[in-house]
């Protein structure tokens, strides 16, 4: 607010050495980069705009108001066609310097800047100025540019590099600004009959037209493109992919097949004619390029590929099964290009099902290393490892010992605790159900203190897990669990109750979660579960009735509560349990357990 005196001034001298003829050429890059930023952090400004609700508008700021008022007097019609025509004819066109680049050294013209690369970089900066002024004034620029595509979009003299180049920029400008033109252009025919004809050009002089239709069709295949033309998308993707094709147009191409393939539209049937092609044709991409920075482009891309198509990508997975080892060698120094090849290996296991078992030999050792915390990489590798580490659980067809060896990373990552706890536990949980008495037998020791520890001291999420995980153990193993973790079932037991003996848990989700354990140790190892009671009663001098008679009135009052069936199931065999010990208090009770019995019989399991 305090800058909005100068705004008329500041948008003057930035307008005027930026786009006025006297300074073309003559200005220092960082300079004319400065005075981009301006107009465009002016232009984007949500202070100064007045209120969308025309309702509010009296009552708004008058420095806002008036300051809405500079900044419209200033972009009037006449101004913003200028700025629009200029910003896509002089500053978005390739230069010489952008070519050269593009010749010499294509890995590193073809990796696009992200991020705040704006703030300091050319052409990002142009890039953003116009979609800015096109957020801000479509209405009046819309026609503008599509006045420039009508006049591009026929043939053109390839002799004349300013026009290949002007097209070039004028389709920048059309895939930058595409959701603003989305009610204006007919994406379809354009792509229908003008960009299929000219990407079928191979002429030498036409390859930057060629990269920016490939481009384009990334930019659009989510905003309006109709999903019948996504075949002769694909189509094109393949023919751009070829080693044939220049190699800034091929790794453009992986862009446009991320764009394509993660899009909602997206159907598994109509890629499938073109996915042993495309497969194919991204494994030579990811050889041949040399770039560390390059490969994981690539190999992002045919990540989502494979997360896409699923199962589907199983015939055509053999060459990036075997080439993966060796890219995991040469990432020495690269832990980003790593973080890759895990996220790789994660949707590779996920579509290999049971058979991913041939990806043990690079899939076990990789989690090894990633999730030692005393290597470096771990702070890159950590939570993709752990989510290989998971996925690889869920569809191993048995434990074996490598897999069993690596559950003793889990105690220091379980101190962790933060946002990686979730899937530490779920990785837990899938041990339990593989491999329950291998992983008792080896790392009850390890086990036992940190779940003590951790439901003393994480959130209510957190506890569900770990009673979850436990009632699987005992499940698994009753005669063995219940007396190996006696400390936290007698723990659990005692957060039901208060000092004095009275219920004592303040939410019901934490209350049905305690009581399902509860329920089930009494229905796979009655001797401890009588034990625990017993030795609760002792510590809170009451006796053992009267502590059972308050567990069943906790159990009755939270019956209706328990959303899940299994609660439900198992709450009511523990009380049709509870009604044959002949417990005077439990007998008191006869009517309501009865009832509560009844009403889950012939519930599914």
């Amino acid at each position: 607010i305090e800058f909005i005196p100068f705004l008329r001034q500041s948008l003057g001298y930035a307008s005027h050495f930026a786009f006025s003829e006297a300074y073309s050429g003559l200005l220092f890059e960082r300079f004319l980069v400065k005075c981009l930023v301006l107009i465009k952090n002016i232009v984007g400004c949500d202070e100064y705009r007045p209120p969308s609700d025309r309702d509010e508008v009296p009552s708004a700021n008058p420095i806002i108001i008036k300051a809405f008022e500079v900044k419209l007097a200033f972009f009037n019609y006449t101004t913003l066609i200028d700025l629009c025509q200029r910003l896509i004819a002089r500053y978005l066109p390739l230069t010489a310097e952008e070519l050269n680049n593009w010749e010499s050294n294509p890995e590193d013209f073809a990796i696009q800047e992200s991020g705040e690369a704006w703030k300091y970089s050319f052409r990002p900066c142009v890039e953003i100025l116009l979609v800015s002024l096109f957020s801000e004034f479509h209405l009046s620029l819309r026609p503008t540019l599509l006045d420039l595509l009508k006049r591009v979009k026929g043939e053109i003299d390839l002799a004349d590099s300013q026009a290949v180049l002007l097209k070039e920029a004028v389709l920048n400008a059309v895939g930058l600004v595409c959701y603003d033109l989305s009610d204006e252009l007919d994406y379809n025919e354009l792509f229908s009959t003008h960009l299929i004809r000219d990407l079928g050009n191979r002429d030498p002089r036409l390859k930057v037209i060629r990269r920016r239709i490939v481009w384009l069709m990334g930019q659009w295949v989510g905003v309006n493109m109709s999903v019948d033309l996504r075949p002769t998308l694909y189509k094109a993707l393949v023919t751009c992919l070829d080693p044939s094709e220049d190699l800034v147009t091929r790794l453009t191409a992986t862009v446009s097949l991320q764009e394509a393939v993660d899009e909602y539209e997206f159907r598994t049937e109509q890629f499938l004619p073109f996915l042993e092609s495309i497969s194919a044709l991204l494994f030579q991409l990811l050889y041949q390029v040399e770039e560390c920075e390059t490969k994981m482009r690539v190999l992002q891309s045919f990540s989502l590929l494979i997360e896409r198509v699923g199962p589907e990508i199983r015939p055509h997975s053999d060459a990036l099964i075997q080439y993966l080892p060796e890219l995991w060698e040469k990432s020495a120094d690269h832990n980003l290009l790593k973080t890759s090849i895990v996220c790789a290996l994660r949707y590779l296991v996920q579509a290999l099902g049971t058979t991913s078992v041939r990806l043990y030999p690079l899939v076990l050792p990789i989690i090894q290393y990633a999730t030692d915390l005393n290597q470096p990489a771990h702070v890159y590798l950590l939570e993709d490892a752990l989510d290989l580490w998971h996925v690889s659980l869920l569809f191993a067809p048995q434990i074996t010992t490598d897999i069993l060896h690596l559950f003793g990373r889990m105690s220091a990552l379980l101190e962790l605790g933060s946002e990686r706890l979730r899937v530490c536990l779920k990785i837990v949980s899938s041990y339990v159900l593989l491999g329950p008495s291998d992983l008792v037998q080896t790392y009850y020791s390890l086990l036992l203190p940190h779940f003590v520890s951790l439901v003393a001291n994480i959130k209510e999420e957190g506890i569900v897990l770990i009673m979850q995980i436990m009632d699987d153990l005992v499940c698994s193993l009753p005669d063995v669990v219940p007396s190996l973790f006696r400390p936290l079932l007698k723990n659990v037991l005692h957060r039901l109750f208060d000092d004095q003996g009275q219920f004592g848990v303040k939410t019901s989700t934490l209350t049905t979660t305690y009581l399902s354990l509860i329920g089930r140790l009494l229905l796979q190892n009655t001797a401890v579960f009588s034990e625990l009671v017993s030795e609760l009663a002792s510590e809170l001098h009451q006796e053992s009735t009267k502590i059972l008679t308050s567990l069943i009135n906790v159990w009755l009052s939270k019956f209706e509560s328990m959303e899940q069936l299994k609660k439900r199931k198992i709450a009511g065999l523990a009380l049709s349990c509870l009604l044959t010990s002949g417990i005077s208090g439990v007998l008191d009770q006869f009517p309501a357990l009865v009832d509560v019995c009844n009403s889950e019989i012939g519930r599914a399991v």
